[in-house]
């Protein structure tokens, strides 16, 4: 929770940098800043199987705890960016998010092992999706402000001290890792056979999501989202500077925005969990891309920040939803021996979608083509992502699952 609040002190710094005239040139700030998404969200494709192999191999605590530190120290290489060393901005990018997969992975699968109860998972995940929302609210909001006031550098300085604050936190956490034994340790330092071991861990987890027809669909949830995702928070930046004029606060409200968004989504995804539980989750995630869709199409067109603002907070609060819905779910399906490396597909997957979705939003934008039609295509696109797993439903093409996995609750 710690870092989520210099994460996004950082995100809209960088994207404040990115987009200022001063520093980039018109007609390459779309493109600059989808090159930052992508250094941003590659490395976790790249990365990410290898990461989901460590992750079930050794303590997941302490690869949470190096990760942050590790982070922290990183990310203070942008204290000595400027228009003619952008090139530091890629490099550091790629670094600290290559090391998130890592911390992404390890925090998705280890949430399971310290719940003791189906309703204590469901709370655990609506914890979690509740404090980043919260976070990403103060953190986008104090990051206008203080950008604006006491510039670039002090955000940078700030995440820089989250990173290391939070993996003091993560160390006070009594945890034990369950199942794990003295020759998995073993395996994953014999150089001799870690990088065999490695790859076969790797197929066995694709294996398992290839053979499972649920799983497959559960995993393309969150890819199906960054067709269109990808273009949403590259649109973010130019609707709250060029359509909105909002200038560096018009970013933190944006981004805050999206945080009220997921912070109501969390209280809405417990409430249907329990009320709706008999009715397979995937219905519950189609209604959700279309009614993000449909609420995304209505921030396309509105006249002012203000408007715009509150149709992206009715429009986040669904889509935040197809993130927490499926993670759940698969957290109640996977084994635990399995769980890192499902995860580390999942998230690789759906930033490869992204960065695809970013980088053609960039281009069009440089193009002078009109956000505004950029936008209303994106939300189109989640519609039909909708409408695709209706017609998988209506088909048969995803079954239901007998017993727990079968329902959006658990046993």
């Amino acid at each position: 929770m710690i870092s989520y609040i210099g994460d996004w002190f950082n995100t809209v710094a960088l994207m404040d940098y990115v987009s200022n005239p001063i520093n980039i040139p018109k007609g390459e700030q779309g493109i600059l800043i989808s090159v930052v998404l992508i250094c941003s969200y590659l490395p976790q494709f790249i990365m990410g199987p290898i990461a989901g192999v460590v992750v079930d191999r050794i303590n997941r605590k302490t690869v949470l705890i190096v990760s942050d530190v590790l982070r922290g120290i990183l990310v203070l290489g942008y204290l000595f960016i400027s228009p003619n060393t952008l090139w530091i901005i890629f490099l550091i990018e790629v670094t600290v998010f290559s090391i998130a997969s890592f911390f992404l992975s390890a925090k998705a699968a280890m949430i399971p092992n310290i719940t003791k109860s189906a309703s204590e998972l469901i709370n655990a995940n609506a914890l979690s999706q509740t404090t980043w929302g919260l976070m990403l609210i103060v953190g986008a909001l104090l990051a206008g402000v203080v950008v604006s006031n006491f510039g670039f550098h002090f955000a940078v300085v700030f995440n820089s001290m989250t990173f290391l604050l939070s993996s003091y936190f993560v160390w006070k956490i009594h945890y034990e890792e369950p199942g794990q034994t003295e020759e998995s340790v073993k395996d994953i330092s014999d150089n001799k056979s870690i990088f065999k071991k490695t790859w076969n861990d790797i197929i066995t987890g694709l294996s398992y999501i290839k053979n499972d027809r649920y799983i497959t669909a559960l995993i393309l949830i969150k890819p199906g989202w960054a067709i269109g995702g990808g273009a949403v928070l590259v649109l973010h930046i130019v609707f709250a500077k060029e359509v909105f004029f909002g200038g560096s606060d018009g970013i933190g409200i944006m981004y805050m925005s999206r945080g009220l968004g997921v912070l109501l989504g969390s209280f809405l995804g417990q409430w249907m969990f329990r009320k709706y539980k008999h009715i397979n989750v995937m219905w519950q995630l189609m209604a959700m891309f279309v009614l993000y869709g449909i609420f995304y199409g209505g921030f396309s067109q509105m006249p002012s920040l203000f408007w715009g603002s509150m149709m992206l907070v009715l429009a986040t609060l669904f889509s935040s939803n197809l993130w927490m819905f499926s993670r759940i779910a698969l957290q109640n399906i996977v084994p635990n021996e399995l769980r890192g490396r499902i995860f580390a597909h999942d998230e690789g997957l759906s930033t490869l979608f992204f960065m695809f979705s970013a980088v053609i939003a960039g281009w069009l934008i440089d193009l002078h083509i009109n956000p505004r039609y950029i936008a209303l295509s994106s939300a189109i696109i989640m519609i039909l992502c909708g409408i695709m797993i209706f017609i998988g439903l209506s088909t048969r093409y995803l079954p239901d699952r007998e017993g727990k996995s079968t329902q959006t609750s658990m046993p």
